[in-house]
């Protein structure tokens, strides 16, 4: 589910219930640099890791009532176009009882944390009755605080939106790797973080990610460094990607089990 009760009261236990189905999951996808800032589409038939997990994804069985909907897009370096078209296609797409997860490698896992970063500045809230995204509006919320005790109707029907999986794969920015804000905002349930630290030709590497809010979020850092170099580690990781994905889909409400990842 990636909508989360604004508090413990008894008026959010049925959040998002009254928003018929199908519960969509929107699963977006970011593979590496795509020499544009626009996010171009990403296909299946592309042979590196990203295009492997959109074929792992595409073949995925769906679960009763959660049919996928599916962005695949290049990254990007500079521009925020992919960043711009993942914001739309949640909006586009969402639905509060579904998954919310986003995978990003290289350029694109700079891309997912930045969508990421975007979801919570920009869609932070749902509104169940009205099915729309509710901004941070001073009449309602002003960041992290309400400036009105909540009514039992906001309770019964607003929620933070989430993003129940967040997969970045050697998220990098060629020379400028090494200065990568690498933190995890407090919106995401889990990380799985796969890195290595061997520069590519380019100056290309990943590194551990951070926490923003250890009390909502999970983070496994993987470090594949003597396993995999950048270019390679993206094909490496590609069914542990697809294995990641399909288990957060099939796990119960927000009862995310451990995720198996790669030794």
């Amino acid at each position: 589910m990636s909508l989360d009760p604004i508090d413990d009261s008894p008026a959010g236990v049925n959040l998002g219930r009254n928003v018929p189905d199908p519960a969509n999951d929107v699963i977006i996808i970011f593979g590496g640099w795509g020499n544009t800032d626009n996010g171009e589409p990403l296909t299946a038939n592309s042979t590196d890791g990203a295009g492997q997990v959109l074929s792992g994804v595409n073949a995925l069985v769906d679960p009763p009532t959660h049919p996928k909907q599916v962005l695949a897009i290049q990254g990007t370096l500079s521009g925020m176009g992919g960043v711009q078209q993942g914001l739309n296609f949640i909006r586009r797409n969402f639905h509060p009882r579904g998954r919310l997860i986003i995978y990003g490698y290289s350029a694109g896992g700079t891309d997912a944390l930045a969508l990421c970063r975007a979801i919570w500045r920009e869609i932070p809230m749902f509104d169940c009755s009205s099915r729309s995204f509710a901004t941070r509006r001073a009449s309602l919320w002003t960041p992290n605080v309400w400036d009105r005790e909540p009514s039992d109707s906001d309770r019964a029907n607003l929620g933070s939106v989430m993003v129940d999986l967040l997969v970045s794969v050697d998220g990098a920015a060629g020379p400028f790797s090494g200065m990568l804000d690498r933190s995890v905002p407090g919106i995401v349930r889990w990380n799985v973080n796969y890195f290595q630290t061997t520069p590519s030709p380019i100056r290309s590497h990943g590194g551990p990610n951070s926490l923003i809010d250890a009390g909502t979020t999970r983070l496994k850092n993987v470090n594949l460094t003597g396993k995999a170099v950048h270019g390679t580690i993206d094909e490496y990781t590609s069914t542990a990607c697809v294995s990641a994905i399909d288990t957060v889909r099939r796990a119960v409400d927000n009862s995310i089990p451990d995720i198996p990842t790669m030794p």
